[in-house]
């Protein structure tokens, strides 16, 4: 299949699984409706509509990112989370994002969603130096292989309340593997090899990796259990009869 401008979207091999937090209304209601999800790049490279007015995070200038700099639909929930919260805090704005609650975040809060916003620009940085071909961390959605490890993997980076669902790449303009390790290392101690190792797609331990998955593309739910459950207990934000 061939995008709309003109770069071919392929399948990506594999069983694999997401991680779906059940709170998020935005993910439980757009897999509830079709058992998938696209990237915001796949979804310009398909969607005429989009096309027309999309710019990709990978066009956008770093500065511009780093200024909290909004770009309607080109992030996914992650990168948008780590970018433009981090930027209000570091504008002295400790407001949380939500429609029922003017809560403010903890000091401890904005700490991390600064140091990882800060993060995040890092490897976007530097991604664009040694990996330009490579998904952005920015706007992907992250996959797990569909093993033990895979799923051991997911839960300890999303805690063990997530939800796992079983997923397949039915289409992706390109899928990036790497090795979470260096991310973790490097949030840790900001070393710049870390960041470079991470790109590479090198292994940190052989017998039991910590790979992810960067989708930019669409994963496809394969899971018809985990599904019914989704739709069950997974909150939405689809609008409710009067």
């Amino acid at each position: 299949m061939k995008a709309l401008d003109g770069t071919i979207l392929k399948p990506y091999p594999g069983s694999f699984v997401h991680g779906v937090d059940l709170n998020n209304g935005y993910p439980c209601w757009n897999l509830s409706l079709s058992g998938r999800l696209y990237s915001p790049d796949f979804v310009a490279a398909v969607d005429r509509g989009v096309f027309d007015c999309h710019k990709s995070i990978r066009d956008t200038d770093i500065e511009l990112i780093e200024r909290g700099h909004m770009l309607h639909g080109a992030y996914t929930p992650r990168g948008l989370w780590f970018i433009q919260a981090a930027y209000q805090i570091r504008a002295g704005d400790y407001r949380r994002w939500s429609a029922t609650s003017s809560a403010h975040f903890s000091d401890k809060e904005a700490e991390y969603i600064s140091k990882m916003g800060a993060v995040e620009l890092a490897f976007e940085r530097r991604r664009r130096e040694v990996a330009p071909q490579a998904a952005s961390r920015l706007s992907c959605l992250y996959v797990a292989d569909d093993n033990e490890d895979g799923r051991s993997h997911l839960k300890r980076m999303l805690g063990y309340g997530v939800h796992l669902l079983k997923v397949t790449i039915p289409l992706a303009i390109r899928v990036t593997r790497c090795d979470t390790y260096w991310f973790d290392a490097y949030s840790a101690e900001p070393n710049p090899d870390y960041i470079d190792k991470y790109w590479s797609g090198a292994c940190r331990y052989e017998k039991r990796p910590t790979w992810e998955y960067l989708v930019d593309g669409m994963i496809e739910a394969n899971d018809p259990e985990g599904m019914e459950y989704l739709r069950k207990h997974g909150v939405n934000i689809a609008p409710r009869p009067a």
